[in-house]
């Protein structure tokens, strides 16, 4: 969807340059003439896969109605038939622009002869799914809002759509395009929230963990007390020895 946009809104500006629709470096007219013989010559010889590629880099390097007829030639026989569709239409806007009624006229019947034959996709995005920040992808390339529910030329083949929004779930369809002529629909549904887990604040039990604590506190410090104690007791009793060891048996003397 979006290259086709970018297609037609070339073939617009190209009629606005008319003045400069040949103008170039001659180093890129030369790369540009090697490269178109590299793929017309490919061309003749059904590798419509590789030539393409090279007709698109000859026509970047020196745009000319010519180049552009021919690249939507190979495009068509590839059997990417609305590439083909849109380059047509390219070439005729630019050869009109250069007064070459010869290829304009040409580039015209061949869009005309293609526009049965195109493959279109029609994008559904309903009420409920339109959500604010909604983002409609094809195979990669952003779907603009005005397009959705459009009828829009494709290439035959595989089509990924995907959708995403910010705190939604994305969306992801495929399916494949085929047939001269048909009209493939798919719905995008209305996309799943986002849930997001909050963390619980902890709560105080009442009498719970802190007496724990304390007690367990206590414990500590009423086991030193005992300790202490019990070394004291200890200390005293060694004490009552060692003195009855040196002075005697002191229980029958007298104070004094």
């Amino acid at each position: 969807m979006g290259s086709m946009l970018r297609w037609i809104g070339v073939a617009f500006v190209v009629g606005l340059c008319s003045g400069r629709a040949y103008a170039g470096p001659a180093e890129d007219r030369a790369a540009a003439d090697v490269l178109f013989r590299e793929a017309r010559a490919l061309a003749k010889e059904g590798r419509h896969g590789e030539a393409c590629p090279k007709f698109a880099a000859s026509q970047a390097l020196d745009p000319r109605p010519g180049r552009l007829l021919a690249l939507g030639d190979c495009y068509e026989k590839a059997g990417q038939t609305a590439s083909g569709w849109a380059t047509f239409r390219e070439a005729e806007a630019a050869a009109g622009a250069v007064g070459d009624d010869a290829r304009r006229e040409e580039a015209a019947r061949r869009a005309g002869e293609l526009e049965p034959r195109l493959s279109k996709l029609v994008i559904e995005v309903g009420a409920g799914a339109r959500v604010g920040g909604l983002v409609v992808k094809r195979n990669g390339e952003v779907v603009e809002a005005e397009a959705w529910g459009k009828a829009v030329p494709v290439d035959p083949g595989p089509q990924v759509i995907e959708a995403g929004a910010p705190g939604r779930k994305g969306w992801a369809g495929k399916m494949v395009v085929e047939g001269e002529g048909a009209t493939v629909r798919v719905e995008v549904p209305g996309l799943e929230v986002v849930r997001v887990e909050r963390a619980v604040p902890a709560q105080k039990v009442e009498g719970g963990g802190k007496s724990g604590a304390v007690v367990a506190v206590g414990g500590g410090l009423a086991l030193v007390g005992v300790g202490v104690g019990v070394g004291f007791l200890v200390a005293a009793s060694g004490a009552d020895k060692c003195a009855t060891g040196i002075l005697g048996d002191t229980s029958d003397r007298q104070p004094g």
